[in-house]
This record gives C-alpha cells, sequence and structure tokens, in this order.
C-alpha cells in the first residue's frame, strides 16, 4: 500500500480555490487522506511511458510497447531524498494506478529552456512553460504562463491561463488540481489559472469524444531537468463531485421544481410515483409521465438520479403533455444502466444520456449502480447537451439529424416549449435535487419555427420573436431623472467623482437637467457642460448575476461629438463597480477628431491584463473593443444605441460574446471568456461622463436583444 497523508500542503493551498470551487463542501482538511506518490527514494509505483509513443503500437501492443519503455525509464529517472528527478530524457513517469475524479498536489522546479506538463487521465496536458522570452516558446504563449490546458484548441476556455503565476527559475512551483469529469481547475502558486474549463481529449482530433473516465498521472519530461517533489492525490467520491459541480443552484439562478416532501408542482402520472427519502421514486411496474405544472422554452435543468440494478427511466423534455416522451414531446433522454447484461445489444441511441432513437451519447461516465449521479441538461432551440457527472456526452444540433433508429420518425423533434418531467418505465429510478433555469431565447432554423407554427406557437420573425421584452428598467427623462421601470432604487444619484464615496440624490444640478420637450416623445435629459460631478443609478438596476449574465442596455443620443464635446474622452454611459478597465462595459467617443464611437468590454482586469500592461502599449488588435469609424451621430436626429451580451461569467466556460448596434444595424462584436466580479449593490449605472448632449429612454433587459429586437426597438415600435 501507498503511504497516505493527512492534510497534505493544504495550509496554503487551500486559500485560492475557496472563491473558485462551489462551496456547498469545505476544501481537503486535516481529515482526509491523501496518497504519496512517492515512496522512499524508489520508484515504486511508477513506471515509464510516453503515450505518443505507445499509442502508435495500437491496443493489441500496448503493453509491449510500455515494456520496451523501462530501460531507458529508469536510466533517466531516479528519486533521491523524496524528489522525483528526470534529466530532460527518456519516457514519461506514468503511475502504475488509474485514476478518475481526484485533487492532485504537486510540486516542480525545472530550469531555462526546458518545458514539461501533467497529463491526466493519460491524456496531455497542464502545461509548464520556460516563461522568459529567451525560453523561445512566446509564439506558444509561454509568455502567458504556465497551467494552462495547453492542447484544448486555441479557442477553448482554459488553453491559456488566467494570470501569469510561475515563479523564477531555482523557486519550487506548487499546482493544485482538481478533476470532476471533464471539468479541471488548476492552481499555480495559490493563483487560479484554470477555472472549471473542459479538459478537451488530445487523442481524438475532433474533440468530439470527452476524456476517458479513468487514466494515469503522467509527469512529462521535455528539454530539460524537473524535479517533481510533495507529489499527492486524494480520490473524490461521488457525493463531493456532485456537491463541487453543482454549487448554490440559487446563487446561479435555478429555481427547485421539487419540494423533496411531496409532489405539489407535477402533473401526469402522480399515482405511479412516490417521494423515498427526499426523492421522487417511480413505483415498480408503474410509469406513466410525470412532468412540470409550468412549461418551458429554453432551459437549463439540474438533476440528481439513482439507478437500481437494470433500472430505466428518462427526461421528457418539452413534452406536449399527453403522448409519449420520446417520440410526441421533443425527446426523451435516456436514464438507464446501460451496463446491464440484458441491455448488451442496445442500438447506440439508446444509451444514457442518449437522444432516443435520435443521437447517441458517449458511454462510460455512469457512477456504479446504488450511487448517486449528477446530470445537467442544457435546451436552447434545437441545440441538446447533456453533462453527467462533468462529462459533455452528448452536444446535438437536432436539427441537423435525419437518420433515426430503426428509421422512425420523431414528429416532436423540432417542438419549442413544453413540459419536462420523467418518463416511467417501472423501474424504480429515484430522483433528486431537480432545479430549473429558463435561458433566453436562442435563434430557431426556419425548420424548427414552421414546425412550432404547426403547433399552434406563432412565434415567426414578425411576431414574438420580434416582441420587444420588458425592460428591468428604464428611465424615459420625463419631467423626472426617477426611473419609470426599476428592480432597484430607481432614483438617479450623484457623487463628487467616479469612486463615489458621498453621494446624495441627484436634484438641483446646474449642468444636468431635464429638457422639457426635447426628447424622442415628450422629454429628455441634457448634459450642459462638461463636470467632475457623476450621476448614476446604483446597485442592481443592472441586473448582474455572477453566473451565466446575460443582457441588454439602449438608449438614445442627441449629439454631434466631433463640435459638441469638449476636449478627452467622453463616455456616455458606463456601467461598473470599480473602474472603466476593470469588471466593465462602456461606451464611449474617442478623444481624437474625427472621434470614433467605442464599446469596450472588459472582464475583471487581472484577467484580461494579467501582465498590467499600460493602455498605451497594449496592443489595439487585443484590445477589448468594438470600434466604430464615422459613427451616424447628429446634433439634429436621435441615434438609437444598443448594446446586448450573453453568457458573462459562463458557468460553462464558454466565450461570451457582446454585439453593438447603431440605429438598429450590427456594428460589431467581441467573443471572449468574461468574468465580471460584481458586489451588485456597489455597481452602478453612470451617465453622462464629460458628456454634452441630450440623452433618452434608457433601457435594460436582463436577456440578450436578438437582432429583429434591436431594429425594432430602434424603430420606434412598441
Amino acid at each position: 500500500m501507498m503511504p497516505t497523508i493527512r492534510g497534505l500542503l493544504l495550509a496554503p493551498l487551500a486559500l485560492g480555490f475557496l472563491s473558485a470551487l462551489h462551496p456547498l463542501l469545505p476544501l481537503a482538511t486535516a481529515g482526509d487522506e491523501f496518497t504519496s506518490l512517492i515512496r522512499g527514494d524508489s520508484l515504486q509505483g511508477w513506471h515509464g511511458d510516453n503515450p505518443h509513443t505507445t499509442v502508435k503500437a495500437g491496443a493489441e501492443g500496448k503493453a509491449e510497447a510500455i515494456a520496451a519503455q523501462q530501460e531507458e525509464f529508469t536510466k533517466h529517472w531516479r528519486v533521491e531524498q523524496g524528489e522525483l528527478i528526470n534529466d530532460g530524457h527518456g519516457p514519461y513517469a506514468t503511475t502504475d494506478k488509474d485514476y478518475g475524479d481526484i485533487e492532485l498536489l504537486v510540486e516542480y522546479r525545472t530550469v531555462p529552456l526546458a518545458d514539461s506538463g501533467i497529463y491526466l487521465r493519460g491524456t496531455p496536458q497542464v502545461q509548464i512553460w520556460d516563461t522568459t522570452k529567451e525560453g523561445g516558446k512566446w509564439d506558444r504563449h509561454a509568455d502567458r504562463g504556465s497551467g494552462g490546458l495547453f492542447n484544448n484548441r486555441p479557442t477553448s476556455a482554459g488553453q491559456l491561463p488566467l494570470v501569469l503565476a510561475d515563479k523564477p527559475f531555482g523557486q519550487w512551483n506548487q499546482f493544485r488540481i482538481l478533476q470532476i469529469g471533464s471539468r479541471t481547475w488548476v492552481e499555480l502558486n495559490h493563483k487560479l489559472v484554470v477555472d472549471g474549463a473542459i479538459m478537451e481529449n488530445y487523442w481524438d482530433k475532433a474533440r468530439s469524444t470527452p476524456l476517458p473516465a479513468t487514466g494515469p498521472i503522467h509527469l512529462q519530461t521535455h528539454g530539460g531537468e524537473i524535479r517533481w517533489r510533495n507529489i499527492a492525490v486524494r480520490e473524490i467520491d461521488n457525493l463531493e463531485a456532485i456537491s463541487r459541480l453543482r454549487g448554490d443552484d440559487a446563487k446561479y439562478g435555478f429555481t427547485p421544481l421539487f419540494n423533496g416532501r411531496d409532489l405539489t408542482g407535477w402533473q401526469g402520472a402522480v399515482e405511479d410515483y412516490e417521494v423515498v427519502d427526499g426523492a421522487i421514486v417511480c413505483k415498480p411496474g408503474k410509469g406513466g409521465v410525470l412532468f412540470s405544472d409550468e412549461e418551458y422554452k429554453d432551459f437549463a435543468l439540474r438533476v440528481e438520479f439513482k439507478l437500481p440494478p437494470g433500472g430505466n427511466n428518462g427526461l421528457a423534455i418539452r413534452y406536449p403533455g399527453s403522448g409519449r416522451a420520446s417520440y410526441d414531446g421533443m425527446c426523451e433522454l435516456q436514464i438507464l444502466d446501460d451496463g446491464a447484461e440484458k441491455y448488451a445489444k442496445l442500438h447506440p441511441t439508446q444509451a444514457h444520456g442518449s437522444v432516443y432513437g435520435v443521437a447517441a451519447a458517449h458511454r462510460g461516465y455512469l457512477r456504479p449502480v446504488g450511487q448517486w449521479n449528477y446530470q445537467e441538461v442544457t435546451v436552447q432551440g434545437t441545440r441538446i447537451t447533456v453533462e453527467l457527472n462533468g462529462t459533455v456526452i452528448v452536444d446535438a444540433d437536432v436539427s441537423q439529424i435525419t437518420q433515426f433508429k430503426d428509421d422512425r420518425e420523431h414528429p416532436g423533434l423540432l417542438r419549442q416549449r413544453g413540459y419536462v418531467g420523467f418518463a416511467g418505465h417501472n423501474d424504480p429510478v429515484a430522483f433528486r435535487n431537480v432545479a430549473i433555469k429558463r435561458l433566453p431565447k436562442s435563434a430557431v432554423p426556419a425548420d424548427a419555427q414552421a414546425a412550432g407554427q404547426n403547433a399552434g406557437e406563432r412565434e415567426g420573425q414578425g411576431g414574438a420573436a420580434a416582441d420587444i421584452p420588458q425592460p428591468i428598467f428604464h428611465a424615459p427623462f420625463d419631467k423626472t431623472t426617477a426611473a419609470r421601470v426599476s428592480v432597484g432604487d430607481g432614483r438617479m444619484w450623484v457623487a463628487e467623482g467616479m469612486e463615489r464615496k458621498q453621494t446624495r440624490v441627484a436634484e438641483g444640478l446646474p449642468e444636468v437637467t431635464i429638457a422639457a420637450g426635447q426628447g424622442r416623445s415628450g422629454d429628455a435629459l441634457r448634459f450642459a457642460a462638461k463636470t467632475k460631478q457623476v450621476v448614476f443609478y446604483q446597485g442592481i438596476e443592472s441586473g448582474y448575476r455572477p453566473q451565466d449574465w446575460s443582457g441588454s442596455v439602449a438608449v438614445w443620443l442627441k449629439l454631434d461629438p466631433d463640435r459638441d464635446l469638449e476636449p478627452g474622452f467622453c463616455d456616455p454611459l458606463q456601467i461598473t463597480e470599480r473602474a472603466w478597465n476593470d469588471a466593465a462595459f462602456f461606451m464611449d467617443f474617442d478623444k481624437v477628431l474625427p472621434r470614433d464611437f467605442r464599446l469596450g468590454v472588459f472582464a475583471d482586469f487581472a484577467k484580461w491584463n494579467p501582465q498590467e500592461i499600460a493602455w498605451d502599449d497594449f496592443p489595439v488588435a487585443d484590445r477589448p473593443m468594438v470600434v466604430v469609424k464615422q459613427p451616424p451621430f447628429s446634433a439634429d436626429q436621435w441615434t438609437h444605441v444598443c448594446f446586448t451580451w450573453q453568457d458573462v461569467n459562463a458557468s460553462r466556460q464558454q466565450a461570451a460574446t457582446c454585439h453593438l448596434y447603431l440605429n438598429g444595424l450590427h456594428q460589431g462584436s467581441y467573443s471572449r471568456p468574461l468574468q465580471f466580479t460584481w458586489d451588485p449593490e456597489r455597481a452602478a449605472i453612470m451617465l453622462g461622463l464629460n458628456y454634452i448632449g441630450l440623452m433618452d429612454d434608457l433601457m435594460v433587459f436582463d436577456r440578450p436583444l436578438t437582432a429583429p429586437q434591436v431594429q425594432r426597438l430602434a424603430s420606434g415600435q412598441p
């Protein structure tokens, strides 16, 4: 047996993860057991394997290929005084044991011109760089630092580290790595450098196959001496994995569908289900469709489930309230013990998680029978994503699928709305902690749109799809600066500077007044002169959410920027808690004539500019902005400005996307993973910074407006 260590290195290493990992279960403490992967001064527990060599031998030749590497392994690797040392050559040090969900602690020290990495589940890799220019790898982003998931695609989250955290050569670096399913967190020297990103499967060049459920840990050797010490691993059980993956539902916008006591809120086959120990359980031999009281369009659904041996059920998606979930509804997502002997001849689209009869799921990611599993399902338009225990097993646009099991048509496949529920099938499958979050409506393909109309859902481009949703904030500036619609205080405030340390209600300001009769229809807000005073709406008016935040801002402006504005930058609108370049949206006019108009989309400063490069030295092409040359502003007519954002603070690490529109016309977009860390009560919508002109009808929405909706808003239609 390998020695166990209690609370290894946890005092210094725990701090950074507290803000990044879901906090329902604490991080490892002195009572948790880590297993040391170094035993005395021997290589016991390790063998040599360069998987790039071994993979060429195929499955049949794998054992022989590994055996052939052992002489080289012992020649180039040794253990001295608790340090595992490699001279820069030979196969990689590889654990004899395979691991799944783990917390891994490791320290390393390397030399100039060398690079290395840590392979997880036999897959590259958590990268280690020589980050200096002399190292010669800046063309591969070595200057961004170590710890990134280097073999992810360049467009994928986690491929580059969030911050530069490496220590100078000669010093020991500390990694703390947490991996649950494919989701991976990496902390380097107490700084979070990868935040729950999906680690992609390098061995599948299309990156469509997820990481294997288990695999060895490899320590790479590549070009120079590297030393490793204090290597220890802790295996994570299913309940801790669920807690860390899920976090706080309410914090992330999810609403419970099940109260844990009875079937209040459910309809359909209520007599076929019962509540046992806080879970909804299908009665043996029973099993019609149990479904929600409310209907849903686009949504994310979280559920935990436990299968009995051979158990079978399903998630009903956009179910119409009668008929078969798998055919009359949009689909049934299979819930199945697909490893049971009686299911040995399953069609691929019948395996657990599959869109039944339509899209096959990747297999091998279920917990053993009798353990709780965690699954999150996202349905947006015709795209369905299923993530099981931290691994994406389905990601399919069902509108693009034309071949079905048994060539059987699925008439409900393109349904745009319906109920969610459980499909029955007679086995005592248990479900608990069921929660849902409505998502902004996505673009719908024309064929799906027609299908929805056939089902009585008239949502074409000219209908509800273009209807403008209700804003969460609207200040029309008619007779008052106070908002007509508000989710917060709604009053305009004033402060002497951007820090907003001393504030008061904005009344009697000579530079900022209501301009009677000069609005688009009624009054408007006039900024008569440049002033150091800042007027703003404060608190939750922006609709900020710490996860999966989407929204829009729209406003009308009337000015000639080249003639009316005084020298310097001008921000008609800025939304932030802290500063223009630190978790902020802003629209501004450049200080140089003729003035460009710009949308600024600045994530947390530490994430978009970790090296703190001065703004004038920051490459123009890399600045987080959308720039409009010769914008259509005029002192004689109103110009409509709208910008939207989607997936800021994304829970699934996808890139956020922001769009800018002027007079309903799309001007450009910006797409990157974006983290905005705000105290919502301190956030502010600040108006008229160095602005001179008129402003009217400021609106904030809690969803990204579609292009037709923006056009309709800009046209003045209700």
